[in-house]
């Protein structure tokens, strides 16, 4: 996933088609999204200003929105 820090946009690059899921710190779930196989863009303006986590299969990735 990239970049890190976001405002608008962040990339999803999956080896396989898969859901993802965002959590807030708090492990409500937010968002879940089809990913597929490559890569995928994000739209995040809709998320308030904190630190979310991306749960894709067995990996957890941490991001801030701006």
């Amino acid at each position: 996933m990239f970049p890190s820090s976001v405002e608008h946009q962040f990339t999803i690059v999956s080896q396989e088609a898969r859901v993802a899921t965002i959590f807030n710190l708090n492990g409500q779930e937010i968002i879940k999204l089809n990913i597929v196989k490559g890569k995928t863009n994000v739209n995040a303006s809709k998320l308030s200003p904190g630190v979310y986590m991306v749960q894709l299969g067995e990996s957890l990735i941490k991001f801030v929105k701006k």
